[in-house]
C-alpha cells in the first residue's frame, strides 16, 4: 500500500487483519516517505501520528523504499492525496 497516512494505515490494517484471520499467508507492505517514521512503525507496531495506541498486525511490514516494497506485489493500492500522485509516479516508474 503506497501511502502511510491515515487512509493507507487504516486500509493496511484492515487487509492485514483479514489475511491473518483467514490464514491466507498474505504479507502486507505499507510504504511511506519517511524512513524514520517507517522504522518507528516497525519497532512500535503503531503509526503514532495518525492512530496513536492502535497496534498494527505482525503481518504488516513498513518501508520507505518503494521499489523494494513493491517487488513481487500481486496488487498495489495507492492511498495518496491527489496532489501526491505525480510525486509518487516519479519514485515508482511503471513497468
Amino acid at each position: 500500500i503506497l501511502g502511510a497516512g491515515s487512509w493507507g494505515t487504516a486500509f493496511a490494517k484492515i487487509v492485514a487483519d483479514s489475511a491473518r484471520e483467514n490464514k491466507t499467508g498474505v504479507q502486507v507492505v505499507l510504504i511511506g516517505r519517511s524512513e524514520q517514521a517507517m522504522a518507528e512503525c516497525s519497532q512500535t507496531r503503531e503509526n503514532s501520528k495518525y492512530f496513536p495506541g492502535m497496534k498494527l498486525p505482525e503481518n504488516l511490514e513498513f518501508t520507505a523504499d518503494a521499489p523494494t516494497g513493491l517487488t513481487g506485489a500481486d496488487l498495489v493500492v495507492l492511498a495518496l492525496p491527489s496532489g501526491a500522485t505525480f510525486a509518487a509516479s516519479t519514485l515508482c516508474p511503471l513497468y
